[in-house]
């Protein structure tokens, strides 16, 4: 898909102060809240305006999802992230479909420094709120200048069962500046399940999902996630990977 189709803006591009990367690997904790989504392999909303792996995007099952990291090397931070599918690419002269995260959001410049530099992360910086509110029910939202771009209320279900990647990782891949990073996520967490789900978002920063029904949602409860160093290689050309697919 051509970038002229991009239904909202690429992140990656606000101008950050001059920090030093935390080098990886980061442990880090928290909670998070993930709603999935089906993509059809034609929906704008897979595209955005950055070209590293758009004509690579497939389709399939996405996210949207707001992390509340409590510890991390660069301290507290929270994120809004957004994962539109799977992404085919080569790797050691392969094809692999992998998730990639193609918007983040988060609340501190540290955050914005050190995941550009380490995974390829197209971070930008925004704030956050994240609160429970009396009824119980959980309440995010992300906004740039005073303006909401993203928000989530939710209510945990009863419900809950632990998780723990170690025995099946979740490889991301990553395209900036030219390089591939490969990331093996380990994840540990309890799960919970999300009831009366409401998501939003601008259309502009994040996408509008309000005509998609979420396949579901989850709540991840005191999570433990390692972003260890990744496997850098270098990125191939669009044109590469659609003459081998074809």
């Amino acid at each position: 898909m051509a970038s002229e189709t991009a239904a909202f803006a690429a992140t990656g591009y606000m101008t950050p102060p001059d920090l030093l990367a935390a080098p990886p690997p980061w442990k880090l904790t928290g909670d998070g809240w993930v709603v999935f989504y089906k993509f059809s392999p034609d929906d704008p909303r897979g595209v955005v305006e950055r070209d590293e792996l758009n004509a690579h995007w497939r389709g399939g099952t996405g996210a949207v999802a707001w992390m509340n990291y409590r510890s991390s090397p660069v301290g507290a931070y929270s994120e809004l992230l957004y994962i539109p599918g799977k992404f085919e690419v080569l790797r050691r002269g392969k094809l692999k479909k992998l998730y990639s995260i193609s918007q983040s959001y988060v609340s501190t410049w540290e955050s914005v420094i050190g995941g550009r530099t380490n995974w390829g992360i197209p971070k930008d910086h925004a704030d956050f709120v994240v609160e429970t509110l009396p009824d119980g029910e959980d309440h995010l939202s992300a906004s740039l200048d005073g303006t909401q771009i993203a928000g989530l209320t939710a209510s945990a279900g009863l419900f809950r069962m632990p998780v723990n990647t170690g025995l099946f990782p979740v490889t991301v891949v990553q395209r900036w500046q030219g390089r591939s990073f490969f990331i093996k996520l380990a994840v540990s967490a309890g799960i919970e399940w999300l009831t009366s789900i409401k998501v939003t978002g601008d259309g502009v920063h994040i996408p509008d999902l309000s005509d998609i029904k979420p396949l579901g949602a989850i709540k991840l409860d005191r999570f433990k996630i390692t972003f260890p160093t990744p496997v850098i290689e270098s990125a191939d050309a669009p044109e590469a990977a659609e003459t081998r697919r074809n």
